[in-house]
Formats: structure tokens, sequence, C-alpha cells
């Protein structure tokens, strides 16, 4: 899965020293502007910010789909959910995961690490569900920071003239 590909490159990352590590898919075609995604990511303070986007219910079961409060706080991820809960201000739609994250260096390697121990190896089934309910964990022991309309085209106008909300943990 893509957790144990990132994981294969830990090397890098301990080589570079990032403070801030992004994971996109290689089999897709992005027209975002990244930039917009880190600045949120580091006004707020966020150890892992999630691009998604609205999808409709009944269609809900096709994505990993991000579980939220009012506030835009994310309180958990499940990948391919056969019911899945809906937006807090929309009982029609959920929050479909786009696949590209943003983490804090430091905590992405201990992620990884505690994931690849685990003979876990993908983001969607195992590592963000447990980072979205790990809430005894350092690394989430403040409140988790509420997500901010971000804009973000998605592919190649797709979605017409939509935009992708970024929400994040801390």
């Amino acid at each position: 899965g893509t957790a144990d590909a990132v994981y294969q490159s830990l090397n890098l990352m301990n080589m570079h020293r990032p403070d801030l590590v992004a994971v996109f898919g290689a089999d897709h075609i992005y027209r975002m502007d990244v930039r917009q995604m880190v600045r949120f990511h580091c006004e707020n303070g966020a150890d892992v910010t999630v691009a998604a986007l609205p999808v409709p219910l009944d269609q809900a079961s096709n994505f990993g789909i991000i579980e939220t409060d009012v506030a835009g706080r994310i309180h958990g991820f499940q990948e391919k959910p056969v019911q899945a809960k809906p937006m807090p201000n929309d009982p029609r739609r959920a929050y479909a995961s786009m696949g590209n994250y943003l983490f804090s260096a430091d905590l992405l390697r201990s992620a990884l690490e505690e994931a690849h121990q685990r003979g876990e190896t993908d983001f969607g089934h195992h590592v963000l569900p447990r980072l979205s309910q790990n809430r005894s964990a350092v690394w989430l022991a403040t409140a988790v920071v509420a997500a901010v309309l971000i804009l973000l085209p998605f592919a190649f106008g797709m979605m017409g003239n939509a935009w992708v909300r970024a929400l994040a943990f801390a």
C-alpha cells in the first residue's frame, strides 16, 4: 500500500530532514495549488492535513470517508464504509478523501514506523484511522484543528467550479 511505499522512503526523509511531507497518489493528475494546502496546514499548526471533497452519500462507499464535527474537526476516517456518516451540515453528502495528505515529518515517521511494526501498509485502512482516533498520543494531545474552506481546484475542472476542502488533525 501507499504507507508502505512511503515507509520505504524514510531514508530520504532522514537524509533531507524536511519539516513537512506531502503524500500524493502517483496515479492521478492534479491541478491544485499545493501552496494553499501547505499554508492552511502551517497556519493551523496541523500535524496532518487531508484534502477532501463532498460526495453524495449513496456514492460514499467508493471512497475513504472523513468524519468531522460541525467545526470541521476530524474524528474518524473509514476506508470505503458500507454506511458512511454524512457531513454535519449536509445529511445528503459525506467528505471523501482525495488521497492527498500533508504530514509533519516527525508524525509521519513515527506513524509509518508503528504501521510497519504492525504489518500495516495502507494510509486509508490503517494509518489515518489510527491517527484520527488516537487521542492519547502526544501528537494528538491538543484539540483537533478546525477545518476552514481552502480553495484547491479538483483535477482539471472535473468538478466545474467546485472546490475541495482541506481538513486537518493537530
